[in-house]
């Protein structure tokens, strides 16, 4: 798993990572780690772009719920881009969909927040 982070030139707070690879269990806890270390730089925005993601596991879905969770208590918001239909139906089995803000423009993206 390959992971881009940077800080998006058109707002001050909002940082763009860019997921590569397979988000399972061999990497979740590196790609956590990661998420919480971009989180603790006080970027509390962030845009999630999966559009390299291959596989996306039960453990990377736990990593994400967890992120969603402390930004949201950190009055912070997170946004998922580049979503494959896959992952989504894997979300709308689960129910939690709801909880995932899914966009296909970065633009739109950024705009949201």
């Amino acid at each position: 798993m390959k992971t881009e982070f940077k800080k998006d030139p058109r707002s001050n707070d909002v940082a763009v990572v860019r997921l590569d690879g397979r988000l399972d269990a061999q990497n979740a806890d590196a790609i956590e780690e990661e998420l919480i270390s971009i989180i603790d730089k006080e970027y509390i925005y962030l845009i999630i772009d999966m559009k390299k993601i291959n596989y996306l596991g039960s453990c990377g879905i736990r990593i994400f719920l967890g992120i969603i969770n402390k930004l949201n208590e950190l009055k912070g918001k997170i946004k998922f881009l580049n979503m494959s239909d896959t992952g989504k139906k894997i979300l709308e089995a689960m129910e939690i969909l709801n909880r995932f803000d899914l966009y296909k423009d970065e633009e739109e993206a950024l705009r949201s927040f």
